[in-house]
């Protein structure tokens, strides 16, 4: 070869590197939002046919909620890099443990490492290609097999909700679609692992709850949470997993999907009650909504706030009696055989009993959808107080989807 030749030979472009920013290690949808929509987004249109690297390396304690709308996030990007226009390519760099480390940030990467492995990563990136290891540097291939030295079934925790998810075989990434989209098979199919494990049971032990109240409340997770993804249309991704924030001291179950965002799907019915109740204000609104932009941040507040009001869901346990008042009806034990797969107890069941400290409960239910995120809880000093604590922020989240958040206090070792 001439010397000539070897001058033309086209160097290999240098990957593009993206390093996600934490507070103290923690990853969570504050975090996410800056990595995805402040970073990604504003050069993932401006780039093309270049690999950009995801760094998450430096990532030591997940939110299991995080995690899951992060695989939602990284599918939106994956497709829009995949558009010939774009046609870049991104890969992900997870943490682990490196031999230059001290004994304590070992321990710390390989935990983080261990919690990918053992939650079952590996199956949620099946959700955007066949072979997760194609969205993973190279040098990480062979990541998931590693064997773990952490969240083994026969290892002490001292987390004890932690132990209690792991040796009832709940902590892991379940799946609610296939190829064809939401699986009710799936969605069966969990149900009965969770029952099969005793959730409820968990919850009685480490949450404070009453046997029967935390079985009950189990079930409406299930029957609501879960197939409530499929009230969304056009999902391909639906994934729930259970999780714990060790220093907060919480347990966290967290479901989400790619599908139309609940704002949207909401938006005949609040437009219908908003003509009703507020005329004025209705004939400031779009007839219809096509696209979310032709409504205002605070109108999807209004709308995800909606959704989770009595007798909106259409699989709502609340009926309207005759003074107007919406009544709670609680469900037979025929209501929850498995030969009711449709019967399902709306998010407003799910919001009044996490968030009720009466029963013990006193948690926070957060909807993230269309980009903004509400969060209700109510005031622990008084627990006679039905009205909600509701805050809400906006997170220009560009990808459609949903994930619902529950989150309720450990209080047990």
């Amino acid at each position: 070869m001439s010397q000539d030749s070897q001058d033309c030979t086209v160097p290999v472009a240098k990957p593009k590197e993206l390093k996600i920013t934490t507070a103290n290690g923690f990853f969570g949808l504050n975090e996410l939002h800056d990595f995805f929509v402040k970073k990604l987004d504003p050069i993932v249109w401006t780039m093309t046919g270049t690999t950009i690297v995801l760094d998450f390396s430096s990532v030591q304690f997940w939110d299991i909620s995080a995690l899951l709308w992060m695989v939602i996030a990284f599918n939106h990007y994956v497709e829009v890099c995949s558009d010939a226009k774009v046609n870049n390519k991104l890969l992900l760099r997870l943490p682990e443990s490196r031999p230059e480390m001290n004994e304590s940030d070992t321990v710390i990467f390989q935990k983080s490492a261990d919690f990918l492995r053992r939650w079952l990563f590996i199956d949620a990136l099946k959700n955007i290609g066949s072979d997760p290891y194609d969205f993973i540097v190279p040098e990480q291939h062979g990541y998931f097999s590693k064997p773990r030295v952490f969240y083994k079934e026969s290892h002490v925790s001292e987390d004890g909700v932690l132990q209690a998810l792991i040796s009832r075989k709940l902590a892991e990434i379940r799946n609610l679609c296939d190829s064809n989209g939401v699986s009710s098979g799936l969605l069966d199919e969990v149900k009965r692992e969770f029952t099969a494990a005793r959730f409820g049971d968990v919850l009685h032990t480490l949450c404070n709850f009453e046997r029967d109240i935390g079985r009950k409340f189990s079930n409406q997770i299930l029957n609501e949470g879960i197939r409530n993804v499929r009230e969304h249309p056009n999902a391909t991704i639906g994934m729930v997993a259970l999780g714990s924030l060790g220093k907060a001291k919480r347990l966290v179950m967290a479901i989400v999907d790619n599908g139309e965002p609940i704002p949207k799907t909401i938006y005949p019915h609040f437009l219908k009650t908003q003509r009703r109740d507020n005329p004025d204000y209705a004939a400031t609104l779009p007839e219809s909504l096509s696209d979310l932009q032709e409504i205002s941040e605070p109108t999807l507040f209004e709308l995800i706030e909606h959704a989770t009001n009595p007798g909106v869901s259409r699989k709502s346990l609340y009926t309207e009696g005759a003074d107007g008042q919406f009544i709670l009806n609680f469900p037979t034990e025929d209501d929850e055989e498995e030969s009711s797969p449709d019967f399902g107890y709306g998010l407003t069941y799910i919001r009044d009993n996490t968030t009720d400290h009466s029963k013990g409960f006193g948690g926070e239910m957060t909807v993230t959808s269309a980009g903004v995120s509400v969060r209700f809880r109510r005031d622990k000093d008084d627990i006679t107080k039905t009205e909600f604590d509701i805050s809400s922020k906006g997170y220009s989240f560009p990808w459609p989807g949903n994930l619902i958040r529950i989150s309720i206090p450990i209080t047990a070792g």
